[in-house]
């Protein structure tokens, strides 16, 4: 009677190899998965805070703006800053001096790492909302800046996918693209 008790080096070599493929997959996976939601946690925060944008555009009768602005050696990440007009200007402009800081706005960062541009792939730009909390249209306020690409910043090596979405000019929605 001949009864073998244990495992081959070959059953073992198989089962190990098995084991780590399924354990690579599994990384991916949940990499990729960190990724798509670090870049839906910023588009949600972005939309949030224009939709406050726009509600103090209405609330306070004025025009009021999100100013989309790029990393600088004191902020490593973009970031988006409320602005209303001077009251020394009559109508609003793409000229940031035309502008001042909302009394009681905050800056929102981007996380680390990631970036937001517009349709003209800008990285400086304004979404201007009127006193009835529209989106101003052509001249003041340009179709590219209702188009924005958030994701990794260029040149930088990320399994995370942009994500391309619309601003809706009437009722500041922020709307999915494939592709931009």
């Amino acid at each position: 009677m001949n009864t073998r008790k244990g495992f081959t080096l070959i059953e073992l070599m198989i089962s190990v190899s098995i084991i780590a493929l399924v354990a690579a997959a599994v990384v991916q996976t949940i990499s990729a998965i960190g990724g798509a939601s670090r870049t839906d946690g910023a588009v949600n925060e972005i939309r949030g805070y224009l939709l406050m944008a726009q509600q103090q555009a209405v609330q306070y009768n004025k025009s009021t703006a999100v100013w989309v602005l790029p990393a600088t050696k004191f902020s490593t990440s973009p970031r988006l800053m409320v602005f209303e007009l001077r009251p020394t200007c009559d109508k609003p402009s793409r000229n940031i001096s035309d502008w001042q800081v909302m009394a009681g706005s905050y800056a929102l960062s981007l996380p680390p790492g990631l970036t937001i541009r517009n349709g003209a792939k800008a990285d400086s730009f304004p979404i201007i909302f009127d006193s009835q909390g529209c989106i101003e249209p052509p001249p003041v306020c340009l179709d590219a800046d209702t188009r924005l690409m958030i994701g990794p910043a260029p040149g930088r090596e990320s399994r995370e996918r942009p994500r391309a979405v619309a601003i809706n000019r009437t009722t500041g929605a922020m709307m999915r693209f494939e592709r931009m």
